[in-house]
């Protein structure tokens, strides 16, 4: 079936079409130096056009417009289709007066897979220069889509949706997120539905942002529903319940028995029991790289001693539940599917565990080896995931609270004043999601390709380190131990009788990751961090300390964060301290400012000074 529309529709966008006829362009639009809106962007959509078919077919025509040498780079598509039934693409330019139009050749459309089985369609525009206008217009078979996307990293001027075949169940909604001042027109045909919008704004792009995509203007295409989110959810929560790949394989005959009942024999501590039963997954049934909410046959999963994320996890709720713990399966989204902005099934694509011990939840995830009991992965930690009861009855609970992620250095110096550098030991421990950060890329990499002696000379290049050690134990509960000795060149600047020196030599942060002027975005930190560092300075023979940075203590409102730092003198050392924490991975914007500032203190710290004087 190909796009058929109603007499309606053609009258409709006729006065339009006139304007945005593919394949013709004025001389004004090549002529224009600057849009009126948004003047300091270097292209923009001029038009885009989005033709609905619903189930049928997808065409979609686009106008944009080159002001300058940095929206070259939007003369390069990608098109996440492979499906193209018709595409044609032209470049405009005005040359002494003239419109000179270049059609975009075969050879400069071709197709790249990007990961997996995912092909996408690139298209390469040619003769692309300053004041250009470049247009495209392609149409895609067999759409099906239930989501689309409206805004760009490009403003558009104007914007047409046009949806053909609307069934009775559908019901339209914006992103909650972001919604965009779009107009509704009116039509008499209920299988048609079109809107409109002008000088739509880029799609922000900000640092440390989960999924840019969550907010995007768009719109959805959702089943019409009289029932409550609660109820919504409730129904779901039932169908994972009666569901053959989970709620099923939680019912099947203990298949684990022989090998779990000799690890807990006598065991009497409650929680160090369902510890021994987490890490026996962790160390006997393989990650396939895979997430998946279950299994089929979760008893053959277990007998290949290798399984999907999922299933590991149904794994465990089964063993735990086996052994009279309060234990249910928790369907999560990952980041990377977004948010979940509407009671969907299909936006769940991973299973973990979820353990209760009195009023205390522990989230599981038995398929990550390094793991420590009581994390998930920081792809899974996003927004909340849904708790199913064995009842059939569910819970929605929290994704992004997790215990501080904790790097904590000791560090003991001296000064070499023939050199000016500054030489001595170094012991770090690091926690929680960091450790296992630390532990999956050693496992991952060849060592050899790998060092984290390396890494941190790459970040300092005045810094030389001498017998490097980690310790990194197999127990996925222990932290990460570090040891090192070093030299660090031109660590003291002398100038008449002082000697000036950094309180932190090559730690702390001389600049501050929240440059930003504003946000508008909430931040997404992965998980909450405390940094503390521990020095010590021998005082050289010969001086007496002159100053030393000012104290700090900051704490931020409603929990955010906090910083602490303290200098002082103890006899012939000079003693500094300095902790910095954020309780929260996930940060609503209206906090920025307060972050920022935080953070500015940090590095004003980290840049400060010790001064040193001669003694006369």
């Amino acid at each position: 079936m190909k796009l058929i529309y109603s007499v309606f529709f053609l009258i409709g966008i006729s006065a339009i079409a006139q304007d945005y006829k593919f394949g013709q362009v004025s001389i004004a639009i090549l002529e224009e130096l600057q849009d009126e809106v948004f003047k300091e962007v270097p292209a923009k959509v001029v038009y885009r056009r989005i033709l609905f078919d619903y189930g049928e077919e997808l065409e979609v025509q686009e106008r944009v417009k080159i002001y300058n040498e940095d929206g070259f780079e939007f003369a390069n598509w990608e098109i996440p289709f492979t499906n193209i039934k018709y595409l044609q693409a032209y470049t405009y330019n005005l040359e002494d007066g003239v419109i000179k139009k270049t059609h975009v050749q075969k050879s400069s459309i071709y197709r790249q897979e990007v990961q997996g089985d995912y092909t996408i369609t690139k298209v390469s525009f040619p003769k692309v220069k300053k004041g250009s206008v470049i247009e495209i217009k392609y149409r895609i078979e067999r759409v099906s889509a239930r989501e689309i996307p409206i805004q760009y990293i490009l403003p558009i001027k104007n914007f047409r949706l046009v949806i053909q075949g609307v069934r009775p169940w559908m019901d339209f909604k914006q992103n909650p997120n972001y919604k965009l001042d779009l107009v509704e027109e009116k039509t008499d045909n209920e299988k048609l539905k079109i809107f409109t919008g002008v000088n739509i704004p880029s799609s922000k792009e900000e640092p440390y942002l989960n999924n840019p995509s969550n907010y995007q203007g768009k719109i959805f295409i959702k089943n019409k529903n009289e029932k409550s989110d609660d109820e919504i959810w409730g129904e779901i929560a039932g169908n994972f319940i009666r569901a053959r790949y989970f709620g099923e394989q939680l019912r099947v005959k203990p298949y684990f028995k022989k090998d779990i009942t000799p690890l807990i024999q006598d065991k009497r501590d409650t929680l160090g029991t369902a510890k021994i039963v987490y890490q026996y997954l962790q160390q006997n049934i393989e990650y396939n790289g895979r997430y998946g909410t279950g299994t089929y046959d979760i008893e053959q999963r277990y007998k290949d001693k290798k399984a999907n994320k999922g299933t590991i996890n149904l794994m465990l709720v089964s063993m735990l539940r086996d052994l009279g713990y309060k234990a249910n399966p928790m369907a999560v989204a990952c980041k990377h599917q977004g948010e979940l902005l509407f009671p969907e099934e299909q936006m769940f694509n991973v299973t973990i565990g979820v353990l209760q011990i009195g009023n205390a939840y522990y989230l599981l995830d038995a398929s990550e080896k390094h793991l420590k009991f009581g994390l998930i992965p920081l792809d899974l930690m996003n927004d909340y995931g849904l708790i199913v009861l064995e009842d059939g009855r569910s819970i929605s609970y929290p994704t992004r609270d997790a215990a501080p992620s904790v790097s904590n250095t000791i560090v003991t110096t001296k000064l070499n004043l023939e050199d000016n550098s500054a030489f001595g030991s170094a012991r770090a421990q690091i926690t929680n999601h960091l450790a296992w950060q630390y532990k999956e890329v050693l496992e991952t990499v060849d060592d050899e390709s790998f060092s984290m002696k390396e890494i941190l000379e790459e970040t300092s290049p005045l810094l030389s380190i001498h017998e490097f050690k980690d310790k990194k134990s197999e127990d996925s509960d222990e932290a990460v131990q570090i040891t090192y000795d070093f030299t660090y060149k031109d660590a003291v600047e002398g100038i008449g009788d002082n000697l000036y020196v950094s309180p932190f030599l090559f730690l702390g942060s001389v600049k501050n990751k929240f440059d930003d002027d504003d946000r508008e975005l909430p931040l997404d930190l992965d998980n909450p961090e405390k940094e503390v560092f521990n020095v010590t300075f021998h005082i050289p023979e010969g001086y007496n300390v002159e100053s030393l940075p000012e104290g700090k203590n900051i704490v931020l409102e409603d929990n955010l964060g906090s910083l602490t730092f303290n200098a002082s003198q103890q006899g012939l050392l000079i003693q500094l301290r300095l902790s910095v924490q954020i309780n929260y991975s996930y940060i609503p914007a209206r906090y920025y400012s307060a972050l920022k500032e935080l953070y500015n203190v940090y590095t004003q710290i980290s840049n400060s000074k010790i001064v040193l004087k001669k003694l006369s």
